[in-house]
C-alpha cells in the first residue's frame, strides 16, 4: 500500500512512517538554516531553552516533523548533536494507559507515529502530533498523556 505523496509504504524499514537516519544533517547548519527560513510561529522548532540547539539539548526540545522537507520520500531529522541510542520500543499510550512521570539518567528520544499527545517535561507541556520527535536529556522528569491513543517509538 505505497502512499506516493508521503514515500510510506509500511514496510519493516520505516513501520510505515517518514523517518532515515541516512539523511541527518549536521546540527549547527540545519538549525541556521531552519531560523533563517522562519516559515512558522515556532521557527519549525519548540525548545525549552534556545541555546541548547546550538550546544546540543539541555532540556527537550521537538522537532516538527511537518515542517521538515521531503526529498525523495526520505525526510531527514537533525539528531547528530545526541548520544548514540542503546533503547528502542514501540509504545502504544491510551487514556487508560498514560506514561506516568519518570526521571533517569539517560537521554531519550520519542517519535510520534500515529495520534495525538501531550509531552510534559519539567513543568513545560508541548502538543505533539504525527511526525514529531521529541529530545529528552538526562535527568529531565518526562510523560506523555493522550485523550485518544497514541503509538510512538522511544529510543535513547
Amino acid at each position: 500500500m505505497d502512499d506516493d505523496r508521503t514515500g510510506r509504504h509500511g514496510g519493516a524499514c520505516c513501520t510505515g512512517a517518514q523517518f532515515c537516519w541516512r539523511r541527518v544533517a549536521r546540527c549547527r547548519r540545519s538549525v541556521r538554516r531552519l531560523k533563517a527560513n522562519k516559515t512558522g510561529p515556532d521557527h519549525r522548532m519548540i525548545c525549552a531553552n534556545s541555546q541548547s540547539i546550538m550546544k546540543g539539548v539541555s532540556q527537550f526540545m521537538v522537532i516538527k516533523g511537518r515542517d521538515i522537507p521531503e526529498k525523495n520520500y526520505r525526510k531527514g531529522y537533525d539528531v547528530s548533536s545526541q548520544d548514540q541510542i542503546s533503547h528502542f520500543a514501540v509504545r502504544i499510550t491510551t487514556p487508560q494507559n498514560p506514561f506516568e512521570p519518570e526521571k533517569h539518567g539517560e537521554r531519550r528520544f520519542w517519535y510520534i507515529l500515529e495520534g495525538e499527545a501531550t509531552v510534559t517535561v519539567d513543568g513545560t507541556t508541548t502538543a505533539v502530533e504525527p511526525g514529531d520527535l521529541v529530545l529528552l536529556a538526562p535527568w529531565t522528569e518526562h510523560s506523555l498523556r493522550t485523550n485518544g491513543w497514541v503509538r510512538w517509538i522511544c529510543f535513547g
